[in-house]
């Protein structure tokens, strides 16, 4: 769920139809949280730091990462629990 999703998803949770706004980005993901239903999202914007040249974003199953920071401090792979780093 990303920020732009929490306008319809609110809409539609407090019985209002969020097909009716216009112009946004966002999904109502209302049937997904409350009924266990497929999100209809399938990335996300993680960050855009125009400062330090660094990005990510998240599409299906794929992570996009762009830069560093920290002086690349935690620039590694670690693991699938986070908890381990792996030097290359």
């Amino acid at each position: 769920m990303h920020i732009s999703d929490w306008l319809p998803t609110l809409v539609s949770a407090a019985g209002g139809n969020a097909s009716t706004i216009e112009n946004i980005d966002g999904f109502d993901l209302w049937q997904a949280l409350s009924e266990d239903q497929p999100s209809a999202r399938t990335s996300i914007l993680h960050n855009i730091d125009d400062i330090f040249g660094s990005a990510a974003i998240s599409v299906d199953k794929w992570k996009l990462h762009k830069g560093t920071n920290n002086n690349g401090a935690w620039d590694s792979w670690y693991g699938p629990s986070g908890a381990t780093a792996r030097t290359t």
